[in-house]
């Protein structure tokens, strides 16, 4: 069922040809290297500009700014063809809302990174909001190009989250390998690395939040429309809150958070519920 939602969105089934062969595209390449190729490139751009986005611009901002991705994801997606429904862009414009307002929420901020954040110049704000907007437009190019891929091309989710990965790996590698012929010490890289809680560390973010967590996400997209997945990406912040005040001493839950979080959930609930039409066709194909 949900295939078909994303082929009546434009996304083609796979062909009795097209992944049984997964026929060699570009320079000779399989799809598979293909897909890693673009959907790491699309990460590790949002990845640089993000952070760099944050050297420029504050907290705050970035917080705001990075959301747009809610809104640049159905638009991508109809740019490629895959034209949203009604519900889904008001399940879009709800989420962008609660994403705001828990971004918004100032519960355990203070009063020293209050001010260091109006001392920011202006014209690196203007900087670092457009490397944030670019950011966000990354992820969501990603996000609609996934399904494509895993869909039209038949490129399997475990490909596509190793390609991916792969490809973050080697840049990683490329940048530390930089870092060190300039003559920087790897212990100031990483000045943890001795100890095992740190290496522990690493294993943990390695194997939890980046591989699980990339091979559910590419798994997910090849069975919803890249709009719907972005409307649970919505709920991060969220998750983060509720984790950070139940393992973190003296993180608080604000009310603004948990109004957020309810405008999230009712976006996730908009976009996903059939609407009267589909409802009705779904009981007839039943009887």
């Amino acid at each position: 069922m949900q295939q078909q939602q994303l082929q009546q969105q434009g996304t083609p089934a796979v062909g009795s040809g097209g992944a049984a062969s997964s026929g060699l595209l570009l320079l000779g390449l399989p799809a598979a290297v293909l897909a890693g190729l673009e959907i790491g490139s699309y990460n590790c751009i949002g990845s640089f500009a993000q952070i760099a986005g944050l050297s420029y611009t504050t907290a705050t901002r970035g917080a705001f700014l990075v959301q747009a991705s809610t809104l640049f994801t159905p638009a991508l997606s109809a740019l490629a063809g895959m034209p949203p429904s009604r519900r889904a862009w008001l399940g879009s414009c709800l989420a962008l809302a609660g994403t705001l307002v828990i971004a918004a929420d100032q519960s355990g901020g203070s009063t020293a990174a209050a001010a260091g954040e109006a001392a920011v110049a202006a014209s690196s704000l203007r900087l670092g909001d457009a490397l944030t907007l670019l950011a966000a437009l990354c992820y969501s190019a990603a996000c609609v190009r996934l399904p494509a891929w895993a869909v039209q091309r038949g490129v399997r989710p475990l490909q596509l989250a190793l390609g991916k990965a792969t490809f973050l790996t080697v840049v990683a590698l490329a940048a530390l390998g930089l870092q060190l012929a300039a003559g920087q010490p790897a212990a100031q890289l990483w000045p943890g690395w001795q100890r095992p809680e740190g290496w522990a560390v690493v294993v943990w973010a390695a194997l939890g939040p980046g591989a699980l967590a990339s091979v559910l996400h590419v798994k997910g997209q090849s069975l919803v429309p890249p709009t719907a997945a972005q409307i649970v990406f919505c709920s991060v912040p969220l998750w983060s809150v509720l984790l950070a005040a139940a393992v973190l001493p003296g993180e608080a839950v604000g009310s603004a958070t948990l109004l957020g979080g309810a405008v999230v959930a009712a976006a996730g609930l908009v976009a996903a519920l059939p609407a009267a039409g589909e409802r009705r066709e779904s009981s007839a194909a039943e009887r």
